[in-house]
């Protein structure tokens, strides 16, 4: 994140929404490995994590991937999640 930081140019709140990101991504194993991906987003979204705000947990929710690929989001989740903040969860991704 640091060394892409010209590139991306995201302020620091989002160095830590991606290291929480980071932390949480397999979560959904505890439920099933079968699609575990949509079972993180879930737990992710329902579960209430200190310090972090609602706004902060759909990112986080909406910032997962699958075998380097972003998973591309749903009807419901692109009207859950403003545009702009998933325009920089891509491009924090890609980075």
């Amino acid at each position: 994140f640091d060394r892409t930081q010209k590139k991306h140019r995201l302020g620091k709140e989002y160095r830590t929404l991606l290291e929480v990101a980071a932390l949480l991504h397999d979560i959904g194993h505890f439920i099933s490995s079968d699609e575990h991906h949509k079972h993180s987003q879930y737990l992710i979204r329902s579960t209430p994590i200190i310090g972090l705000d609602k706004r902060a947990q759909d990112i986080i929710a909406g910032a997962r991937s699958k075998r380097g690929n972003i998973v591309q989001p749903s009807a419901a989740e692109i009207e859950l999640s403003r545009r702009a903040n998933r325009e920089r969860i891509e491009k924090a991704f890609r980075a």
